[in-house]
């Protein structure tokens, strides 16, 4: 396993098409800048071939498709669309409780 990317998540790389049989899950987050050139990784481009689902929140639409199709807009906080193969891109709003 290689992390000569720079991604620490680099060395999964080849067990991502193992993950759902044993039940591995993972959560991403990072900020929208940078996005875009982080799904040429070779971790994320492997990631989105299952059809990954996610969160996509605002961000500069420069960046490109994300996820699925959708790049990130300008949105009021907490504000995004959620990407997944069984419902589609509705709209949607997080929150976060104190």
């Amino acid at each position: 396993m290689s992390t000569s990317s720079g991604n620490p998540l680099a060395g999964l790389t080849e067990l991502l098409p193992f993950a759902r049989d044993v039940g591995v899950r993972f959560i991403i987050a990072r900020l929208t800048a940078g996005g875009g050139r982080a799904s040429y990784e070779n971790f994320m481009q492997r990631i989105k071939e299952p059809g990954a689902q996610g969160v996509v929140l605002a961000g500069d639409p420069a960046e490109g498709d994300l996820l699925g199709g959708v790049r990130p807009r300008p949105m009021p906080p907490g504000r995004g669309v959620f990407v997944s193969r069984k419902r589609g891109k509705p709209l949607i709003q997080v929150g976060l409780e104190d």
